[in-house]
């Protein structure tokens, strides 16, 4: 009986779910989707296009950048994630540092596990160890971002120059 019940779920699912049709594209200022043949429109926020234009002035690929703004608008830190791989890599999902680092936040693999190879795991990885960073810092940004590159007086500028990056997506 299970498995018949299962079959006619599993048979009235287009019915239900539509034709499982999905594409996505990201104009200027808008994002529009097709869902089962039903077309979604949502307005871009002016976070969204400035973060882009950001990524894009500090390396992302034109092609890539909105949908990269897309993600990082949606992250309670997004700026300063954006501002983080502007510095680490340019944006390069590719990167590779001099002592195993890899990808655009530059992780270390052996610290903090592979954070996979598009946008998307990497700026969920990072958003993770930023977190991390944070809740040992006791919510101070300016000390997480520290110990995201190391310690000592090249850690205090790094932070520095990450934090006037991020405030340039204002």
């Amino acid at each position: 009986m299970k498995i018949c019940v299962m079959a006619l779920a599993v048979c009235a699912l287009p019915s239900i779910c539509g034709s499982g049709e999905y594409s996505r594209k990201i104009t200027p200022d808008a994002i529009v989707e097709n869902r089962g043949g039903q077309h979604w429109v949502k307005q871009r926020s002016k976070l969204s296009k400035r973060i882009e234009s950001f990524a894009v002035k500090y390396g992302a690929d034109e092609m890539l950048a909105a949908e990269m703004a897309e993600l990082l608008c949606a992250l309670e830190n997004g700026k300063v994630l954006a501002a983080i791989a502007a510095k680490e890599s340019g944006f390069d999902v590719r990167a590779l540092g001099r002592v195993g680092e890899v990808g655009a936040y530059q992780v270390l693999p052996k610290y903090w596990g592979d954070p996979g190879n598009n946008f998307s795991s990497q700026t969920e990885k990072a958003d993770k160890i930023l977190q991390e960073l944070l809740d040992a810092s006791n919510g101070d940004l300016a000390a997480a971002l520290e110990r995201y590159n190391g310690t000592g007086l090249k850690a205090k500028a790094y932070a520095s120059s990450v934090l006037s990056l991020a405030a340039k997506i204002q």
